[in-house]
């Protein structure tokens, strides 16, 4: 069950069990890639007679929407659903996570929740008809969430707000998973966190669960020397080794590995920053 390379598999075993694997990102990323709820039911219509099912994650997320219809599809097939989280269950994944009636999370995985989140152009109406739609697919994940775990939605939506990651025992103690293994599964955590290095929004990421560096930066800032490039305060800043470097752009957006850290916004964001802190 150990793949370095992202992929979804689905097939039946000899104890009749449908074993689907998710170790993808969430919604297709229109190049061939990704998990969506067409993948999912084709999957399951292909596989034949089965008596159970057991989802393995391993996903940074993605489409919230996908996430949702892939965990509804999944318990709509009436069969005992159980899940084991290898490495990750993060964003749209966590919500797919919910879907068993049961919920294994090795020693070393970790679970994440976080409000609905999204890549936004337009004038400030349409912007803040964006921000009201934000806020309704965020009550509808918090719901499931709610539902699984039986906290109140006041918590929910204030551990959703703050971006939470929970650690097997956290998510355990608060009703997001019912049970740990006993095994780690390092491999599993060391595809997570190259897929979480690239999910570049993602603001709490735990430091044991960050990917390591191998190389670092020569911007010269005081914030890039302590390693703290998201914190970059050079305007002119162009060393691609800057991780997460909110001053770095490029003409075309849509051909940059990270349009959520080569954006106009993120510029616009990091000005906004350095007249503040220039201003206290």
């Amino acid at each position: 069950m150990k793949h370095k390379k992202p992929f979804f598999a689905a097939s039946v075993q000899s104890d009749g069990v449908l074993e689907m694997l998710i170790y993808e990102d969430i919604g297709s990323d229109g190049m061939g890639g990704g998990v969506t709820a067409t993948d999912t039911k084709r999957q399951i219509d292909k596989a034949g007679v089965f008596n159970s099912i057991r989802l393995r994650i391993n996903s940074a997320g993605g489409d919230a929407f996908e996430g949702i219809a892939i965990g509804n599809l999944i318990k709509a097939q009436g069969k005992p659903v159980h899940v084991c989280v290898d490495g990750l269950a993060a964003s749209a994944a966590s919500i797919i996570a919910m879907c068993g009636d049961s919920i294994e999370m090795s020693p070393n995985a970790m679970l994440m929740i976080h409000n609905a989140w999204v890549l936004a152009i337009g004038n400030a109406d349409e912007l803040r008809k964006t921000a009201d739609t934000l806020d309704k697919v965020s009550a509808s994940i918090s719901q499931t969430y709610v539902d699984k775990t039986g906290k109140s939605l006041e918590a929910i939506q204030t551990m959703m707000a703050n971006e939470t990651w929970m650690s097997a025992d956290d998510a355990l103690q608060n009703g997001f998973a019912t049970s740990i293994t006993s095994d780690d599964d390092s491999e599993a955590v060391m595809y997570a966190k190259s897929s979480v290095a690239e999910a570049k929004f993602f603001k709490n990421v735990p430091a044991h669960f960050k990917a390591e560096r191998t190389t670092f930066c020569a911007c010269g800032c005081e914030n890039c020397d302590v390693d703290e490039c998201a914190e970059c305060t050079n305007l002119e800043c162009d060393d691609p080794n800057c991780i997460d470097c909110p001053n770095q752009m490029c003409a075309d957006p849509y051909l940059s590995p990270s349009v959520a850290e080569d954006s106009n916004l993120s510029l616009f964001e990091a000005r906004l920053r350095l007249l503040h802190n220039a201003s206290h």
